[in-house]
């Protein structure tokens, strides 16, 4: 697992293999790439609405912002290969994605 921290006002970034992760300097998400196992955290409409990958599989080509952490003042993310988490400035922990193992 790989993870970004800064609790100054740059951006800050995630990426692995199969997807990617930005937070601006306002703290806002924003995510790109396979959604395979939910780790992009979108909402079910706006998957529903994606591109598939050549196995079927959401995929979003360029940066989404994921709306449900909108003025949330995300400061920490961290993933793995299908799953991500995000710290907000008050310490709310939101992860998402495979939970296949826990």
């Amino acid at each position: 697992m790989t993870s970004v921290n800064t609790k100054q006002k740059d951006d800050f970034e995630f990426y692995n293999k199969n997807y990617c992760l930005h937070a601006n300097e306002k703290g806002n998400l924003f995510t790109w790439g396979s959604g395979e196992m939910g780790q992009l955290g979108y909402s079910s409409r706006i998957i529903s609405t994606m591109p598939k990958d050549r196995d079927g599989y959401p995929f979003q080509p360029n940066p989404l912002e994921i709306e449900q952490l909108r003025n949330k003042g995300v400061y920490r993310i961290a993933g793995g290969d299908g799953h991500t988490v995000a710290v907000d400035i008050k310490g709310n922990v939101y992860s998402w994605g495979a939970s296949a193992c826990g």
